[in-house]
């Protein structure tokens, strides 16, 4: 689940950088108190990237809030499936859709690409959990 602050390492920037990833940028971050940059660690800013998830993905949607535009419940109870047109050919972006319940607690999935999975894997990056997602 992404929201719109992920912080990664100077390794993994350089890594995501040398080897050509697209749909990625990066900005410093500040320390709030002295406003100095935060030295090796960078916000990774990611675009939206697809369109909304379709069947057979099966969702449990609650009603859209017409003041802030978010749904009071929008759960995906299987893979994401996604039409292949609205693929932006990136290899890590944000999903149009919000998931979650309450509101409050709604994020953009992070989707990424087979060729970003294999270059996370043979650099050994750690840690990474991921699911398949689908084009049809």
């Amino acid at each position: 689940m992404g929201d719109i602050e992920i912080i990664v390492s100077k390794r993994l920037k350089n890594i995501l950088i040398s080897e050509n990833v697209t749909g990625i940028k990066f900005s410093s971050i500040y320390d709030i108190d002295t406003h100095e940059v935060i030295k090796d660690f960078y916000h990774l800013q990611l675009e939206i990237g697809i369109g909304e998830v379709v069947e057979p993905s099966i969702v449990e949607i609650e009603k859209k809030c017409n003041k802030c535009g978010f749904y009071g419940k929008f759960l995906c109870q299987t893979p994401l499936y996604f039409e292949k047109d609205s693929w932006k050919e990136l290899d890590m972006y944000f999903t149009l859709n919000w998931f979650g319940s309450p509101p409050i607690t709604q994020g953009k999935w992070v989707i990424i690409s087979q060729r970003l999975y294999r270059i996370l894997i043979e650099n050994n990056i750690k840690y990474i959990d991921v699911q398949p997602a689908f084009l049809i």
